[in-house]
């Protein structure tokens, strides 16, 4: 009907049918949609349609599984899988997922062009610096059906080796900022952008890099080598939030235990509220965030929530292949006293930044406006983030009647967290 629709210049046929795609949406409509528009000229039209479905797959897509990302075009994979507003749980749920999407195109004997995109995302579009080191191992022992390895032993010992120079340095750093830069300068050497001043915007998925692109040009974007930790939580049943507050477990990031939490609180405008999305900081791991401290008033025992609440059907793990002994070969990127890497302690995750006041910044991603297929992106930074301080950013997630609205009943946020 769409295809009637163009031939004959029925823009409302057009617009009808499209409008009735975008309430049945699911992985089998987003597949048909993106198959039918991406190589196909529709201007605004197949352009809304394409970010509704890029929309849909950053907010559900990891959930559904690999399997139904079959028929999803690889250009579209690229642009979604690695972004840092895909809803993933941690970096190293990012890899088994496009291992098992690199998997599964292997298998097919898929084109040779679709799997050196998905090896180039899975090179590039995962930080490996941040994953422990036991799961590293399991990353590590994944090979596709021709015996070949999916990451190179390059990519995770230099992402190892690059933290534990970065603890080392800050072990005497005395003041907030770091000024770390990487001695090794490879080709693997990576910079992070990371924003001077707190902002917040709303857009579709692919404006999100345009308006970043206008900061930069502005000049405020700048660049570090640390590497940040990307994470994503969650919230389940947000009407609770009259009752209690929501926190996610506590992850490790350099040296330090961090947490987010949602609070329901009175907005300026009488009569509506708006969510409190804190994020807290400690060095104790005991007791950790039993408490928040929500304008002033402490609220006890929060309800922890778990970072991911879809479909179990995404937790398969690669299937592993019998292959043959590889010849040792050294690595490229590491001095020779340093490639081979003790995986029997995670000497990063023993490391405490005992500094008090640091120079910390945080962006949010939050798929918040199913109608419009927009994300929300929020960003603070902070000089002098102490132990146990709470900074946070706002939503509104609430009607005039302090209702959820729809859409919102489970609150998903990305964020990318990093210090400087």
């Amino acid at each position: 009907m769409i295809t009637i629709g163009k031939y004959l210049g029925m823009n409302d046929l057009i617009e009808d049918n499209c409008q009735f795609l975008l309430s049945i949406m699911s992985m089998k409509v987003v597949s048909a949609c993106l198959a039918y528009f991406v190589p196909r000229q529709f201007g605004m039209v197949g352009d809304r349609m394409i970010e509704r479905c890029k929309f849909y797959l950053l907010k559900y897509g990891w959930e559904q599984g690999p399997e139904n990302w079959d028929h999803i075009p690889v250009s579209i994979i690229c642009q979604v899988a690695g972004e840092n507003s895909f809803f993933v749980p941690d970096e190293y749920d990012r890899a088994i997922f496009i291992i098992r999407l690199l998997e599964r195109k292997i298998e097919r004997s898929d084109d040779s062009n679709n799997v050196l995109a998905l090896k180039e995302l899975l090179d590039k579009g995962v930080y490996y610096y941040h994953i422990p080191v036991e799961k590293l191992r399991e990353l590590e022992k994944y090979r596709d059906i021709n015996g070949q390895l999916y990451i190179s032993k390059d990519s995770i010992a230099y992402s190892v080796w690059e933290v534990i120079r970065l603890m080392d340095k800050m072990t005497f750093v005395k003041g907030e900022k770091i000024n770390y830069v990487s001695e090794l300068q490879t080709k693997m050497t990576r910079e992070f952008g990371y924003f001077h001043k707190c902002f917040g915007f709303q857009c579709i998925p692919s404006e999100v890099e345009n308006y970043i692109t206008g900061l930069k040009a502005n000049k405020q974007v700048f660049k570090t080598q640390i590497p940040p930790l990307r994470i994503s939580v969650a919230f389940p049943n947000m009407s609770v939030l009259d009752d209690t507050v929501l926190s996610s477990k506590p992850f490790f990031y350099l040296g330090s235990y961090w947490a987010l939490a949602l609070a329901k609180r009175p907005s300026e405008v009488k009569h509506k509220y708006h969510v409190k999305l804190m994020i807290g900081r400690t060095i104790q791991k005991a007791d950790l965030f039993r408490e928040w401290r929500v304008d002033g008033v402490v609220s006890n025992m929060p309800k922890f929530v778990d970072i991911d609440n879809g479909n179990v059907n995404h937790l398969a793990q690669p299937k592993i292949y019998p292959h043959p002994q590889p010849q040792q070969t050294e690595l490229e990127v590491l001095p020779a006293d340093q490639q081979d890497i003790d995986f029997s302690s995670d000497t990063r995750t023993s490391f405490v930044d005992h500094r008090h006041e640091i120079y910390t910044y945080a962006t949010f991603y939050s798929p918040f406006d199913s109608e419009r297929a927009e994300i929300q992106v929020k960003n603070y930074t902070t000089r002098g983030f102490k132990d146990w301080t709470y900074k946070w950013v706002s939503w509104d997630v609430f009607d005039e009647q302090g209702r959820v609205k729809r859409g919102l009943e489970t609150f998903k946020v990305s964020m990318v967290l990093g210090i400087v």
